[in-house]
């Protein structure tokens, strides 16, 4: 499945694959403008953290 969201400062990308126990989960950002590139430094700097921990808060699903 691939969802997509634009706007006039990015355009955000993300598959999400499954294979029966795994799931594979990937993101892109296309910057636009000066705006979606100023935009992503701080997000981009806080973002692998959040994932993280977005993660390892994941219960299995039987």
């Amino acid at each position: 499945m691939v969802l997509t969201a634009e706007d006039r400062h990015l355009q955000v990308m993300v598959s999400v694959d499954m294979d029966g126990p795994q799931t594979w989960i990937t993101a892109s950002v296309v910057t636009l403008n000066a705006f979606g590139r100023a935009y992503m430094i701080p997000v981009g700097l806080v973002h692998p953290a959040i994932v993280r921990a977005m993660l390892r808060r994941m219960e299995p699903v039987a």
